[in-house]
């Protein structure tokens, strides 16, 4: 069994409470392929009214905050910087089939 390949780390903006280990489905900005990842860690969150950060466990509604991907197979990824079409990442939750968040490769 191959093991799942790890994405750049991300800034996830997610619709409602995201754990570290749930797994997910993502598809690029420009849709030409769906790829089932898991979170692997949440890094931090980011404060938005004095933008530190701080650690987090899960991320709620509207938030910032940085996370680790692991995916089943790869695709094509860019940081957000060099390739807004490559860099960006819809998180699809597996279970509801609605947007748990969108991503941004860092």
């Amino acid at each position: 069994m191959r093991q799942p390949r790890r994405t750049p780390q991300t800034t996830a903006r997610p619709r409602r409470p995201n754990r570290a280990g749930q797994s997910l489905r993502t598809r690029t900005a420009h849709r030409h392929r769906r790829v089932k990842a898991r979170r692997t860690r949440i890094g931090h969150r980011l404060d938005a009214h004095t933008l530190e950060r701080r650690a987090a466990e899960q991320l709620g509604a509207n938030t910032i905050g940085k996370v680790e991907l692991a995916r089943q197979a790869p695709i094509a990824v860019l940081t957000y910087g060099v390739s807004r079409a490559l860099g960006a990442l819809v998180l699809v939750d597996t279970a509801s089939h609605k947007t748990a968040g969108a991503a941004l490769a860092l």
